[in-house]
């Protein structure tokens, strides 16, 4: 980076790091920090804690869920890629009139071990 966007970048973090020491000093001025009382914070963090612990479960659930598929849908275009190409190399005196029938090309085993038949 150039000096002159270092230089812009700390005259931006000088307020903020002013307005944190002032409100540093607040909270030890006034003893706030001894007031601290653990059963209270444990009441409103561990809601808000939980929460976004459960939100993380359900977006690495989705994104397996998503994944999955996309594998499935490859391996379904790979099996039937190579049926349609395994039943047109069968053919051979159908495939130099350029026609297939239409009963074998329906004729696919589904992926899950049930057979379709016409």
């Amino acid at each position: 980076m150039r000096s002159k966007q270092i230089l812009i970048i700390l005259i931006a973090l000088l307020p903020l790091l002013i307005l944190s020491d002032i409100l540093v000093r607040i909270f030890y001025c006034s003893s706030a920090h001894l007031k601290f009382n653990s059963q209270e914070f444990n009441n409103i963090t561990s809601p808000i804690v939980s929460s976004l612990g459960f939100i993380g479960v359900i977006i690495t659930i989705s994104l397996t869920l998503n994944q999955f598929k996309h594998q499935q849908g490859t391996n379904y275009f790979n099996y039937y890629r190579d049926y349609i190409h395994n039943i047109a190399n069968e053919n051979s005196n159908d495939k130099e009139s350029g026609h297939f029938s239409t009963a074998n090309l329906l004729d696919f085993p589904f992926f899950h071990g049930v057979s379709l038949t016409i």
